[in-house]
């Protein structure tokens, strides 16, 4: 007997959170009845049904094979598509291949893809199989593309149109003409006109005949219809498509009957029109299936518009926001993008928001603030377009800034001023990237003029429709918060930037700007007992010498030593008590013409004057001392005065300015180890002398941070989409002291990943003695089954991170009866729904494999027993 368990991952399905009326609109839309009030009737019908949800229909009818009478679709008809199953099925009466022809449609729909229509040939029975030709229309990244197959001439692809999502109307004529090898596709205004080089090879369609019949589907494929074969997938169509025509190239139209309707409702469904909840001025949006609400411009949120409390967030300068608008697979081009926030910054100098489209033609929709104004700048392929606004933004008040892109117009709005840019170019169209930067970005970028990120409050940040704060406070994974530590909500007030200093070796080095004035001021905190805050080299009369900031049992000490081989001979002014306590203090000096002014916490001042004239040589030193590590400063440093002039931490953290790891963290991580990402997979991070370490003993990991696994991940391998005979399993979710243990990896053509695990019971054993099962009655054999390194606990971690899981049993027999069902089962034990499961019977099923547990996972069974019933 051999025991096999295998285990799938599927990937997870996409999760839309709507209103709460969304199962009560569903419901109603589905159990609609033909005098419901509103003409919504949901339709799940065939030929010779009768329906009533288009009045213009009743009656309508045309022959069919053998005189039968079928619905007559009529060209005023228009159908709401709700489901990935609704479908049309269409069949003209007379609409022969070879013949010039063509039909004409309207649709609208907010989605990227979707089948608009799929024409193909009947088969009148399986001796008569019709030639290959396929015909698909349909919706790729809001583009209108055909594809054109007959037999081996290949498949010819073309697109016409673009933004086709904005759930506005847009009419296609599509017209084929055989004899000239031509396609003529207009979508609204937009032209294509194709040659289709298979016909033109083959003069025209040489398949079938003038009475072989034809059928479209529309929406999606009948999946009950077996006999069709589509060569490519697509996605089923979400919104509202009607009002079709058949004509022929004398302009004569063509009936068609309307076979086959599934889950579509009869007329285009605004469900705003009935179940406008939306409070506080919110527009409705209507979804077909479901509402939503627009809250943009109420300052109110949540899914009616109703909560007044606005999701808030404070930003540091050590952290951004990113929102992905939709998935790369999903990227389309767009005629209509709103973008609006109302912020609050403390800086005169930050990012407020970028979003690019990296593929040619090249996009971008930037803005920026230096100097205290707004720089705005937006290129749709052509160049940048750049407008300035505001002045003194960064005066801690709330301001607002929107763009609304509409064809070939973009408004701006800057609190009370307006400002309009006019696009001359017929590309008006952004394509944009999934990922937009809020307060930050990752790296520098066109547009922007500057990178440094933002210091402040946002609020109502809006991309179109969707409030990216809100999505963030929920937790959905299109909003993220990229930095070290959470988000902090609400809006603080930030007077400033601490720059952490964890070792004695982290300084920063900045430029000096006089040779004969010094004017310096930091505020600090520290708990050393000794530390040198700031330094540099100078000349004098004896030669190169320094001066330096110390800070000595609590007091703050301003050195001059002229002469660095003999820093024996100096000379200092000394103030202050208890600096060193951990809390914030100041201390600042002036020397210029041979005075001397020392102050502490801005109100204690001590001056005094140094004789001899020297020479100030940079660079300026914050944290230690110019030549050696030695005092360096550990804590935290903020407001560094330079000459009056501010330091600002973002322009020196991260650049050749910072050495030994000065970071930006709020002055939250002085302790390397206080920093919740410092070790990975429960390692424990300690000190060693001025560096942090991780001990990753008994966690599985390996690496400074306790990263890497000690053995290889099935990831990298499968992503690769190869199969696998043995990898080393990477638990999830992770779980310090588990060892991993081996299986294999299959991964299919969906995406899945299926790792079948290997069991402890030998095939030999199942020719043994004591597996034999000889006769009814005696007794059944039992074995513990184990999986190779697994314990309990790691099958059961792994089963609740996958799918699906499946047991299998497969079994041999020697002149055993045929109706093996009846006089063989197994058994799970000591399990919470044990449970017998009998194997198909040898009569039915030649290999006899059958499933020996469900998917549930609590019946993972400790004991597998085979016995004669």
């Amino acid at each position: 007997m051999h025991r096999r368990l295998t285990m799938s991952r599927h990937k997870w399905p996409r999760i839309i959170a709507a209103a709460w009326l969304v199962h009560l609109v569903s419901a109603e839309l589905s159990a609609s009845s033909p005098d419901d009030g509103n003409g919504l009737t949901s339709s799940s019908s065939s030929e010779g049904t009768d329906d009533v949800g288009n009045r213009s229909a009743d009656g309508a009818y045309v022959s069919g094979p053998s005189g039968s009478k079928r619905k007559l679709l009529l060209s005023s008809q228009v159908f709401t598509f709700l489901k990935e199953t609704s479908f049309l099925r269409v069949e003209p009466t007379s609409w022969p291949l070879q013949q010039t022809r063509e039909i004409t449609f309207s649709f609208k729909t907010q989605k990227p893809h979707g089948l608009l229509f799929y024409h193909l040939l009947e088969e009148s029975s399986d001796m008569d199989s019709v030639p290959n030709y396929e015909l698909y229309v349909m919706l790729e990244n809001g583009r209108l593309k055909i594809i054109h197959i007959l037999n081996t001439e290949g498949n010819e692809i073309f697109y016409v149109g673009k933004g086709l999502t904005r759930d506005r109307w847009h009419t296609v004529t599509l017209r084929v003409t055989p004899s000239e090898g031509e396609m003529r596709v207009r979508v609204d205004h937009e032209d294509l006109n194709i040659k289709l080089s298979s016909l033109v090879h083959r003069g025209g369609y040489d398949i079938g005949s003038e009475t072989t019949s034809s059928y479209l589907y529309f929406g999606s494929i009948d999946p009950k219809n077996s006999s069709v074969d589509m060569h490519y997938n697509t996605d089923s169509f979400f919104g509202c498509l009607g009002r079709v025509s058949f004509r022929l190239e004398n302009g004569s139209s063509v009936d068609a009957a309307l076979t086959v309707e599934e889950d579509v409702v009869r007329d285009c469904v605004d469900l705003c029109d009935k179940y406008d909840f939306c409070l506080n001025g919110g527009r409705c949006v209507n979804h077909y299936s479901y509402y939503g609400c627009d809250c943009y411009g109420t300052h109110y949120e949540d899914h009616m518009c109703g909560y007044d409390n606005l999701t808030t967030v404070t930003l540091r300068g050590n952290s951004y926001i990113t929102y992905r608008i939709y998935d790369w697979k999903d990227r389309v081009h767009s005629d209509f993008n709103r973008i609006s926030m109302m912020f609050r910054i403390y800086v005169p100098e930050a990012v407020l928001f970028l979003a690019t489209g990296e593929h040619d033609p090249k996009n971008t929709v930037a803005a920026s603030i230096r100097g205290g104004a707004l720089f705005f700048s937006i290129d749709f392929g052509r160049g940048l377009l750049n407008v300035t606004m505001g002045s003194n933004l960064h005066d801690e008040m709330w301001h607002n800034f929107t763009m609304i892109h509409d064809g070939t117009q973009v408004t701006l709005y800057m609190d009370k001023m307006i400002h309009t840019l006019r696009i001359s170019d017929s590309n008006y169209y952004l394509h944009l990237d999934p990922d937009i930067y809020i307060g930050g970005v990752p790296h520098e970028a066109p547009g922007l003029v500057t990178d440094l990120q933002f210091v402040g409050c946002f609020r109502e940040v809006y991309f179109n429709q969707d409030n990216c704060l809100q999505s963030l406070r929920k937790g959905e994974p299109k909003a993220r918060h990229n930095g070290i530590f959470p988000v902090e909500y609400g809006c603080a007030l930030v007077d400033t930037i601490p720059l952490t200093f964890p070792f004695a070796e982290s300084r920063l080095t900045l430029n000096l700007p006089s040779k004969t004035r010094l004017d310096i001021s930091v505020d600090f905190k520290t708990q050393q007992n000794e530390t040198v805050i700031a330094s540099s080299l100078l000349r004098s009369d004896k030669g190169q010498g320094f001066w330096e900031i110390r800070l000595k049992k609590g007091t703050a000490i301003f050195t001059i030593v002229p002469d660095e081989t003999n820093p024996s001979h100096y000379w200092f002014l000394s103030k202050g008590k208890q600096l060193t306590d951990g809390h914030w203090h100041q201390v600042g000096v002036i020397f210029e013409n041979e005075n001397v002014e020392l102050t502490i916490d801005f109100n204690r001042k001590l001056k005094d004057t140094y004789p001899r004239p020297v020479e100030l040589v940079g660079p300026l030193v914050i944290g230690g001392f110019p030549k050696q590590h030695v005092m360096g400063f550990v804590g935290c440093i903020r407001d560094i005065y330079v000459e009056k002039e501010w330091v600002d931490p973002r322009k020196v953290v991260g650049t050749e300015y910072a050495h030994g790891e000065v970071s930006l963290d709020n002055c939250q991580l002085i302790n390397p180890c206080n920093n919740p990402n410092a070790c990975e997979h429960g390692g424990q991070c300690y000190l060693d002398g001025s560096r942090f370490k991780c001990n990753c003993n008994g966690t599985g990991y390996t690496g400074k941070t306790c990263h890497f696994s000690n053995s290889q991940s099935l990831e990298p391998k499968y992503i690769a989409n190869k199969q696998i005979k043995c990898y080393s399993l990477y638990i999830v979710p992770p779980v310090a002291g588990w060892n991993p243990g081996c299986g294999g990896c299959i991964s299919d053509e969906d995406g899945n990943v299926v790792g079948p695990f290997n069991h402890n019971m030998q095939r030999e054993m199942v020719g043994s003695r004591e597996a034999h099962i000889r006769n009814t009655g005696l007794e059944g054999f039992y074995m513990d089954i184990t999986y190779r390194e697994f314990t309990p606990e790691m099958l059961q971690s792994l089963i609740h991170a996958s799918k699906q899981c499946y047991q299998h049993i497969t079994y041999e027999c020697f002149k055993a009866p045929l109706g093996l069902r009846r006089r063989c089962h197994t058994e799970t034990r000591d399990s919470p729904r044990a449970e017998r499961i009998h194997p198909r019977s040898l009569d039915s099923m030649a290999n006899g494999c059958a499933p020996a547990i469900s998917d549930d996972s609590t019946a993972l069974a400790d004991w597998l027993a085979l016995a004669i019933s």
